[in-house]
Parts: C-alpha cells; structure tokens; sequence
C-alpha cells in the first residue's frame, strides 16, 4: 500500500517470492516512477528482495538503492548525493516511492526530506505522513534532525 504526500510515497518492502514481480507492476500502475529501497544488504538477504532491481526495471522504474540502517538517520553522502537526486524528481513531478522494511521510519524520513529541501515546513510534513501512514513517524529523533538540519 502506497501512503502518499505531495507526491511522494512511502511503503513496506515488497513480498518477495511469486509476488515480488506483481508488487512492483503494481506501483509502476500506480503511477511510481522512482522505487527507492533503503534495505542494507543483510535485509535484502534476508528478506529475499535480491530479485528487486530486476523487477523494477522490468517494470520500466528506475531502482536507486540507498541502503541506511534501521533506527538510523541518512548520511552526509546520502545528503549530498542521493537526496539532490530524489528532489530533482519530485520537482519533475516524477512519483517517487521510498521503502525501508515497514515503511515508518527510514521511509518517511526520506519522503520527508524530500518535502522539506523543496520547501516544506518539517513539522507540518512530519503531521501529513504521519496521517497518511497512520502511524507516528519518525522511528527516531535523529531522524528528525536530520529533516530539520535540511531547512533551506
């Protein structure tokens, strides 16, 4: 299920296995043009995701893998070369969708940083995703100080 914000989405990784190629063809459905993974390399093994890129682009998304540990904020390197990347989607109205394991976390603290470099306010894109995710993000507060260490 896509949570969508000012036309970034966040979600839960795909289910691998037989489902995996109809999850992403759904997104792509949806709209999705970007599918962004933030899994490390042992929750892509473990959660039987390594057939992800090639599902993705058959589906005719591009597949950026910014892998950022649980519970952890994004780094310098994320800052400087993934998010400039991401907000030149967003503000080519490209639909970009951001997924960690479950979707809270990871996933809303990039969509966020995304809102927040085009311009949002941090505590009213932290409201709006929280709404749209039904739950309350970020998992934590650096992850909230990283949005905020964004504001232009």
């Amino acid at each position: 299920m896509l949570y969508t914000v000012d036309g970034i989405s966040i979600l839960a990784k795909p289910r691998p296995g037989d489902w995996l190629e109809d999850d992403v063809a759904r997104l792509a459905r949806a709209g999705v043009r970007v599918l962004v993974s933030l899994l490390t390399d042992d929750e892509v093994r473990e959660t039987g995701l390594a057939a992800e890129p090639a599902c993705a682009r058959d589906a005719g998304l591009e597949f950026p893998r910014a892998p950022i540990p649980d519970r952890q904020a994004p780094g310098a390197d994320f800052s400087a070369s993934v998010l400039p990347v991401l907000v030149g989607h967003h503000r080519a109205s490209r639909h970009v969708a951001v997924h960690c394991r479950f979707g809270i976390g990871r996933s809303a603290t990039v969509a966020a940083g995304v809102l927040v470099a085009c311009g949002g306010d941090p505590a009213d894109v932290w409201a709006r995703l929280a709404v749209a995710r039904g739950v309350s993000v970020p998992d934590v507060d650096a992850q909230r100080h990283w949005v905020e260490s964004l504001i232009t």
